[in-house]
This record gives C-alpha cells, structure tokens and sequence, in this order.
C-alpha cells in the first residue's frame, strides 16, 4: 500500500514519547542559549538557519522514506529512525538551497541591480 500518515506516526507512542520530548527540551535549550547570548550555539545552527525554507519545504518525503524502511518497535529503531530522517532531511534542504534557492537569490540580487531605481509599481 502507499504510505500513510499514521504509518509515520506510530513512533509517538507512549513507550517512545521520551524521545520526542528530549528533542523538544534540546531544541528549547539550544533557542534560550542563542536568545541569552546573542549567538547561535554552534555553527552548525547558523548553516542549517540558512537552509531552514528547504528543510521546511522538504523534509516530509525524506521522513516518509525513512518510516518505511526502518522498523519502529524498539528505542533502537526510533533512534535509528531520528536519525536517518534527520541526515536525509538535511541533504534534502541541502541541496534545494544550492540548486534553487541561492540561484534565485543570486538572479533577484542581479535583476534589482539592472532595474536601477526605475520603480515597478505595486499589485493593487
């Protein structure tokens, strides 16, 4: 059969959901650290920032891809599942950055360039 969203999801169990949470705690230490200092923790944070719309836009088919070839009934299969879904979901973001967004980043920075300060009048 396809893949569904429930076959995804069957990692959130309550047997699995500390798993999640330390994700979540993680996340919430590393943002309080960044908002209390200024800067990011780690490097890292700043390049997958600059990755993040790609990530956003891509990271469902990865996980999709990733539930259906790892088996979910134990801690290890979820871990192995976190972390195949993260590396693959960043390979994804990856390249969308460099193959779509930062060219057309680059030919906006050109085409406002070659417009000069002639106007272009606004949608009504």
């Amino acid at each position: 059969g396809g893949v569904g969203l429930s076959e995804t999801t069957r990692f959130a169990t309550p047997q699995n959901g500390w798993a999640l949470m330390l994700s979540a705690y993680a996340a919430l230490a590393v943002f309080v650290f960044a908002i209390r200092t200024g800067r990011p923790l780690w490097s890292p944070l700043i390049w997958t920032g600059k990755v993040s719309y790609s990530l956003y836009l891509g990271h469902l088919v990865p996980i999709l891809l990733v539930a259906q070839a790892t088996p979910l009934d134990s801690i290890g299969g979820v871990a192995i599942f976190v972390g195949a879904s993260a590396v693959t979901s960043l390979l994804v973001a990856w390249a969308g950055y460099e193959w779509v967004e930062r060219p057309a980043m680059d030919w906006g920075r050109r085409f406002t360039r070659t417009c000069g300060d002639k106007r272009v009048p606004a949608a009504a």
